[in-house]
């Protein structure tokens, strides 16, 4: 294949990868003027994580602006107002009596030309500095090890070279109610290289919307799905959006200790209209609404359920749990294989020795505290066989943790790939034993896509090529989903025959 052509049908997002993991950043000028944003990082008067063919229209839509405004310009201070943001331009913060009160680099790394895009030119150019200096720059500095050498120069390449590998998000799903904002987070591997610019499409508008820069607001109750694509069409991931109005908390259960603060718990609502709130122990706990939050007064050692009920929107309930010493296990909830090791936090305060109650010992074989680093840690180990257990941390007055529920699982597909032919389709077998909700997920669904019949994966071939098909395994517990391990299926994919 064409070198030039590999160069500019691969490089996809130089700096998104880590962009995405510091996911949102607000930086505080002062009291009046604020600066963020879900996709870049700022860091010593840099703007970074910039992709190459980022244009200046997409780049200005990734930012939250409060009383003031944003304008990307050259070195000679005249504006941009189209075409590609590029390596060295300036980012200037103006306040409302338009004054610039921040001025900050942009940094597209690899862009050695300083034109918005990295391509053969800029390897060449790559090479020439390290021959003529070996110095750091922050913008050549591709593994971020704080130096410039052959291994960045590699990088680079590799990546201009090779085809992408994948695009990932950070959710898969979102629970929105209407006229509810949030931004879909996602990566691109490898991340040095050539950017198309994502294509965002919505299933279904009348549920919720999408725009270039990935945001999506919820409109009408129901479900759809986001679509985001690089405009190659090489990569393809989608995103389950579902719109719901019944009333939400920002958590579903937590712990009180008696002579202790009161919990108050955020609610989410349409409206915050006829809210009223109920405890199904009274003698345990006491609850009232303020406003957007839900507060509990702890009264007696105990459980009971605090339902939150609006007349428009349904109701919700929270777990309560009221304790006399501070006797806390965090996860409430993991998975597991047979024979694994978890350790999890215990925090702890006036308590005495520490002993276990396990539900299942073919489950969860023993556990015991340990300290690592000056924390107190609870050593799990899993026995040999997959299941369902619980297990409590007691001490020695008597008093009891929150409970912990464990699954264990065995999750593979014997058939590590198979062949097929486009129009056919292809049938493997799922093996586990304690296995939950088996979902499956095509990483190129122009050349496949699957489902689950059972504990049969099934495959359906479109096009020549190879893809791999993911399945994976996931339980419900207290309404939430939790994933818990995954197989691949490769699938190479051959012309079909009449």
């Amino acid at each position: 294949m064409n070198r030039k052509k590999l160069v500019f049908s691969i490089i996809i997002g130089i700096i998104f990868i880590i962009g995405i993991v510091s996911f949102y950043t607000t930086f505080s000028l002062n009291e009046e003027y604020s600066f963020g944003s879900d996709i870049y990082s700022i860091k010593g008067g840099n703007i970074l994580n910039i992709s190459p063919n980022t244009d200046v229209s997409l780049f200005y839509q990734y930012f939250d602006l409060e009383n003031c405004t944003l304008k990307v310009v050259d070195r000679n201070q005249k504006e941009i107002t189209s075409g590609y943001v590029f390596n060295h331009s300036m980012t200037l913060l103006y306040n409302k009596d338009d004054k610039v009160v921040a001025t900050y680099t942009n940094i597209v790394k690899g862009d050695m030309n300083s034109d918005g895009m990295v391509n053969q030119d800029d390897i060449s150019l790559f090479g020439q500095y390290l021959v003529g200096n070996n110095s750091f720059s922050l913008d050549l500095d591709m593994d971020e090890d704080k130096e410039v050498h052959v291994n960045d120069l590699i990088l680079l390449d590799k990546a201009m070279n090779e085809d992408y590998q994948e695009l990932m998000v950070e959710k898969e799903e979102y629970l929105l109610q209407s006229n509810e904002k949030v931004r879909i987070k996602y990566k691109v591997k490898p991340s040095y290289g050539k950017n198309t610019n994502l294509i965002w499409k919505s299933l279904d508008s009348n549920v919720a919307v999408v725009d270039s820069a990935g945001r999506v607001i919820g409109k009408n109750p129901g479900e759809t799905k986001i679509i985001l694509r690089t405009s190659d069409k090489k990569l393809v991931k989608e995103v389950k959006i579902k719109v719901d109005n019944t009333i939400q908390l920002s958590q579903k259960e937590g712990i009180a200790y008696i002579g202790g603060d009161s919990l108050e718990i955020g609610i989410k609502s349409v409206d915050y209209e006829d809210i009223t709130c109920s405890s199904e122990k009274v003698e345990i706990a006491d609850c009232e609404i303020q406003g957007k939050k839900l507060v509990i007064k702890q009264k007696n050692q105990g459980s009971t359920n605090i339902v939150v009920t609006s007349k428009k929107y349904g109701n919700v309930t929270f777990y309560l749990d009221v304790m006399s010493v501070y006797l806390n296990v965090m996860p409430k909830y993991l998975c597991s294989t047979p024979g694994n090791v978890q350790l999890i936090t215990v925090s702890a305060m006036n308590s005495g020795e520490y002993s276990f109650a396990i539900s299942n010992y073919d489950v969860i074989s023993s556990a015991e505290m340990q300290v690592y680093n000056g924390r107190n840690m609870l050593r799990i180990n899993m026995g040999s066989i997959p299941g369902r257990a619980t297990l409590a941390v007691k001490e020695s007055h008597g008093y009891q943790s929150n409970q912990i529920t464990v699954d264990t699982y065995k999750l593979s597909i014997p058939a590590i790939g198979g062949v097929g032919n486009v129009g056919k389709d292809l049938e493997t077998n799922i093996v586990g034993e304690n296995l939950g909700t088996l979902t499956c997920l095509s990483q190129d669904e122009s050349k496949a896509t699957c489902e689950i019949k059972g504990t049969k994966l099934v495959v359906h071939p479109l096009s020549i090529g190879q893809v791999t098909i993911t399945v994976k395994n996931s339980y419900l517990f207290r309404e939430e989903s939790y994933s818990c391990g995954s197989a691949d299926y490769l699938v190479v994919i051959r012309e079909g025959k009449e």
